[in-house]
């Protein structure tokens, strides 16, 4: 595998993290830093492509944090994974 496949792999994991509170922080910290952008340049994204992950990335976070209510427990909701696609079919979890 070469770097390129590697920090693909690295932003990929880091977006599956978004679905999981115990490392939500940590993704949301790794694409506000430099590393992402780094990244993104590695893995051949443009400025723009970089911008529409960042804005699906904060939709992704707005949304889960809808799915919490204020004491942190968890709504009613479909057992995960409920999945749909995204563009280029890559699969993402929801939290319907």
């Amino acid at each position: 595998m070469g770097i390129k496949g590697l920090v693909e792999g690295i932003i990929l994991q880091s977006l599956e993290d978004l679905w999981h509170e115990g490392y939500r922080d940590d993704s949301v910290a790794f694409f506000k830093s430099k590393d992402f952008s780094m990244c993104a340049d590695i893995a051949g994204m443009n400025l723009d492509d970089q911008v529409r992950m960042l804005k699906m990335v904060k939709g992704i976070v707005d949304h889960e944090k809808k799915c919490h209510t204020a004491k942190g427990t968890v709504r009613r909701r479909e057992p995960r994974p409920g999945h749909q696609k995204w563009h280029n079919g890559v699969e993402v979890a929801s939290c319907r």
